[in-house]
């Protein structure tokens, strides 16, 4: 059983249905039995049932929209679960990954959460948050640029600050939206439970990263759709992707494709948060309108 619990990446599908099991087992221990109430029904309904239902009465219309949202704002940043190895393939030292992430890439999240905080205060809630939703997508696009310079340490630089920066923004916007979307009677609920949903789908679809580069590299080196990529990595130094391309068995430029076609497929599942964003910035209703009945 610790086996299957730690195998990856089928691990993470037998923690999600071990979770699904115990939510099954609260459910039915919640259900009232006919003609009275469970004591677990009456805790769990003041614990998560009233909360849940002051949410969907105040935003009614939208709601499911908004934890839509909140659901894949993030997607994006999380799916960047190999840039570790991302750094080392390009030939980057621990030394060298460890001093730019580490320490210039704090100060540029911080910076990010600085501007987010800005934005949120002068451009106001839902534009920020609009703004938030195109910046994680776009800055995953400078390190599909990264993969085509080798190991570069500006590059490096430019890549992480741009990255880290556009995650302190977005994150910023996101924390201070679902704050905003809580109730005086439920915040502590309310917050967690967005915050829970905000990070599962990222977590669940971020296990196939690797696999998509490994297949994106076998595809290009095959001479399939991203065979013409390949093109991009003659004049890389031959160290470049090497160590990588040794252990998935692709040339160095195939496993460059590789890594290119993933961070444009993790900039473009970013549109659906751009989409919703723009639909809940257009339904989302005044102050006025979400208040309790």
């Amino acid at each position: 059983m610790t086996a299957l619990w730690e195998m990856r990446p089928q691990g993470v599908y037998a923690q999600l249905a071990a979770v699904a099991v115990g939510l099954t087992v609260i459910v039915l221990a919640a259900c009232p039995i006919p003609g009275a109430k469970t004591r677990p029904g009456v805790y769990l309904g003041a614990a998560l049932g009233e909360p849940l239902r002051d949410f969907f009465v105040r935003y009614r219309g939208v709601a499911a929209l908004i934890l839509a949202l909140i659901c894949v704002y993030r997607l994006s940043d999380f799916v960047l679960n190999i840039m570790n190895p991302f750094y080392a393939d390009l030939g980057y030292t621990k030394t060298e990954i460890a001093e730019v992430r580490k320490v210039f890439g704090v100060v540029m999240t911080v910076l990010g959460v600085g501007v987010g905080g800005w934005a949120v205060a002068q451009l106001g809630l839902m534009r920020s948050l609009v703004i938030g939703a195109f910046a994680g997508p776009l800055s995953n696009l400078v390190f599909a640029w990264l993969a085509l310079q080798g190991a570069d340490l500006p590059a490096l630089f430019i890549a992480i600050g741009v990255d880290n920066v556009a995650s302190g923004f977005s994150g910023t916007c996101l924390i201070a939206y679902m704050s905003s979307l809580t109730s005086a009677g439920f915040t502590a609920t309310q917050y967690a439970l967005f915050s829970s949903l905000y990070a599962l789908p990222g977590k669940l679809i971020a296990s196939q990263s690797g696999r998509i580069v490994e297949s994106s590299a076998a595809a290009a080196e095959a001479g399939g759709t991203f065979a013409p990529l390949m093109g991009l990595f003659s004049r890389l130094p031959p160290e470049a992707y090497a160590a990588g391309a040794a252990k998935s068995g692709v040339t160095p430029a195939a496993l460059g494709s590789g890594y290119v076609v993933f961070f444009l497929y993790s900039a473009l599942i970013g549109a659906a948060a751009i989409v919703l964003a723009f639909i809940v910035a257009a339904r989302q209703p005044k102050p006025a309108e979400t208040a309790a009945p």
